[in-house]
Parts: C-alpha cells; sequence; structure tokens
C-alpha cells in the first residue's frame, strides 16, 4: 500500500533517503577507501568478459566521461590499476587490476554486499515498506 504524503513530508523522506544513500557512498577498508563507482569500475575491468569501455561504463553510471577518465587516472597513480595502448588500436587503453588493486577489490567485495544490504534495509525501513 503506497501512503500519500504531502511536498513537506515528501522533501523530509527524499533528505533522509540522499542522506542514508551518501553515507553509504563509501567502501572503507584497511587497505583504502573505495567510492562505490571506483569499486564497480574495478568490479567490470576484473571480470574482463568484454573489454572495458570507459565511454560504456560513463554511461551506465550516469556519469561524464571525464570523470571516469579522471577516476581511472587516480586509480592508475595509486596503484590500483595498470594501463597499456590496445595492441589493436593505440588510441585505446587496456586496463589491469595490480595486485594492490585485486587485494583491494577482494577486501572490498566481502563489505561490499553486507553495506549495500544494509543501504537496501534503511531505505525499506524509511519508506515504511514491509518485506516479510
Amino acid at each position: 500500500m503506497i501512503k500519500k504524503l504531502g511536498t513537506q513530508q515528501l522533501m523530509e523522506q527524499h533528505m533522509v533517503l540522499a542522506k542514508i544513500i551518501r553515507e553509504n557512498n563509501k567502501i572503507v577498508t584497511d587497505q583504502g577507501t573505495l567510492t562505490v563507482v571506483q569499486f564497480y569500475l574495478l568490479s567490470q575491468i576484473n571480470s574482463k568478459k568484454t573489454e572495458f569501455e570507459a565511454s560504456k561504463f560513463s554511461k551506465k553510471m550516469d556519469q561524464n566521461q571525464s570523470n571516469v577518465s579522471a577516476t581511472i587516472s587516480r586509480m592508475v597513480r595509486r596503484g590500483y590499476l595498470s594501463s597499456a595502448l590496445g595492441n589493436d588500436d593505440r588510441r585505446k587503453h587496456e586496463f589491469k587490476l595490480t595486485d594492490k588493486g585485486q587485494q583491494l577489490y577482494k577486501i572490498a567485495l566481502s563489505r561490499v554486499t553486507m553495506q549495500m544490504m544494509n543501504e537496501y534495509h534503511l531505505i525499506l525501513e524509511q519508506l515504511d515498506i514491509n518485506t516479510d
């Protein structure tokens, strides 16, 4: 059942939900801190099912390509990713997780599921949705 809420109540709900999401946007590990976007980037590069394309990733994450490029550059500088020019197309870069990146990804992976589930339950609770 959906409750009818007034504008003031909707705005208050929106602010609480935004706070929940903002507080859960970082994955903190003893190896480093990742944003959810950075974690997903590592996940996509790690999966290697297909060649990683920054343009497709930026669309999927609703980020502009320059933000994604800056994120990738930061992760390369921090030693989480390595970058090499593509063999077929020298304009493209191929990214791989370094040993440090693999270690961070594995630790973050074990935490992200629990963190996302906690966020999900907080949102349901805030919206007064019963999942029983």
